[in-house]
């Protein structure tokens, strides 16, 4: 088993692990620092045409029998695809959140599917119960409000700059948590789960339990 840690790859070996920006490095035969492959390729700023790949001697097409691809539901589409497209292997990816574009992908052909309702009846995952919380700041509903803390941030590994705002500021609901930070948001979630610790502290319900009969919704 071989780590992928920069363009030379042992021709005994039976198993190799790489990212994708890794792959990409050895087919044009550059270096990559190591750092990079730290970066979610989804966080870069990139062209929006397909990155370019062409044949390498070095590494012939038929070099891998299979592929796996992890968290599949995520970066091996439009800019990255040509990598996985260059190699004649069977491809197979293993995500717990598919989406349309991995079921097309994979042209829908499902090998296994490990639903969560399985897991938790084996004993591998925990159920779970939906908590409402009432928050009328909510951007699909209305701007931000003057005087909220909120955050700005270019992405994930940038520093976030908080700032109280002194003017609306309209966000959309896809820009929240990603590119807009409300604190205040945070605060009502997480003042909301302490002042009902009873409830989220109490067993289990049942199916037989009656409660689970009731129509209203925990607010």
């Amino acid at each position: 088993m071989q780590r992928l840690k920069s363009s030379f790859v042992a021709k005994d070996s039976q198993v190799c692990i790489s990212t994708i920006q890794r792959l990409y490095s050895i087919l044009k035969d550059t270096p990559l620092d190591d750092a990079a492959e730290e970066i979610n390729p989804a966080e870069l700023a990139l062209p929006k045409t397909p990155m370019p790949v062409v044949y390498n001697e070095k590494v012939r097409r038929e070099f891998f029998d299979f592929i796996f691809i992890d968290e599949c539901h995520r970066s091996i589409y439009n800019l990255w695809q040509q990598v996985i497209d260059y190699f004649d292997a069977s491809l197979i990816g293993l995500t717990a959140t598919p989406d349309n574009r991995t079921y097309g992908f994979f042209k829908k052909n499902v090998v296994s599917d490990y639903s969560h309702e399985k897991a938790v009846a084996d004993g591998v995952n925990v159920g779970n119960e939906v908590y409402v919380i009432e928050n009328t700041d909510h951007p699909a509903r209305r701007a931000d409000h003057a005087k909220q803390q909120v955050e700005k941030r270019e992405s994930s590994r940038a520093k976030s700059a908080g700032k109280c705002r002194n003017e609306d500021e309209a966000y959309s609901a896809t820009q929240l948590d990603r590119n807009i930070v409300n604190l205040d948001q945070i605060r009502t979630v997480i003042r909301t789960f302490r002042d009902n610790a009873g409830y989220f502290s109490r067993p289990p319900r049942s199916a037989q339990d009656p409660d689970l009969r009731q129509t209203d919704s925990p607010r």
